[in-house]
């Protein structure tokens, strides 16, 4: 039974091996095996200085199914950048399934829509106080409530309390309206209604 299940798994493997060809204008990289990729998947400075005297400044590592380009030069990194074929965000069923396949936002949308997205959140936030100073204090007075509320449970493993969604709330409510926090502790059930 064993011997079958060895069988049948390494046959799997071989067919995903030669059915699954990669593209032919990717740069090098370590040898990776099908699905599982590369066998290191955390990888750590050291790591990368290996590879990339290796393969070069441009090299490819396998994580599963998913190709991670590394640019490991300033210049190379800022030209990429720079080009718009560079600027779009792989395609990862984890965050897409978290957002029920919906693309909004400027984490979950490419090309044009992206940009837009993009220059509307940066023209909004530049004009509503970003770096400004004036919510500097709502900030700290936000985290110093949820500072207490995480002492209240003593270093027990608990999930996430609901004030941490009431202080982001209410520093987003301050840099919108510019105006004192309306929610309360215990008014949380109230927007859930």
């Amino acid at each position: 039974m064993i011997v079958e299940v060895l069988l049948l798994v390494f046959l799997a493997l071989l067919a995903v091996y030669f059915f699954h060809k990669p593209a032919k204008n990717l740069p090098p990289g370590p040898f990776s095996l099908p699905i599982i990729g590369n066998l290191k998947l955390v990888m750590v400075a050291e790591d990368v200085r290996k590879l990339r005297k290796t393969y070069g400044d441009i090299f490819k590592v396998r994580a599963g199914c998913v190709d991670m380009t590394f640019i490991c030069d300033f210049k190379l990194v800022k030209e990429a950048f720079s080009k718009i074929e560079c600027t779009d965000r792989p395609h990862w069923e984890p965050f897409h399934f978290l957002t029920d396949g919906k693309e909004s936002g400027v984490i979950m949308t490419n090309g044009q829509h992206w940009q837009n997205a993009r220059r509307f959140l940066l023209r909004n936030l530049r004009d509503l106080g970003m770096g400004k100073s004036y919510l500097e204090v709502p900030i700290q007075e936000e985290a110093q409530m949820l500072v207490n509320d995480f002492r209240k449970y003593d270093g027990k493993a608990v999930p996430l309390p609901n004030s941490i969604n009431i202080a982001v709330l209410n520093v987003i409510w301050q840099l919108v309206v510019v105006a004192m926090s309306w929610m309360t502790r215990t008014s949380l059930p109230l927007l859930h209604s």
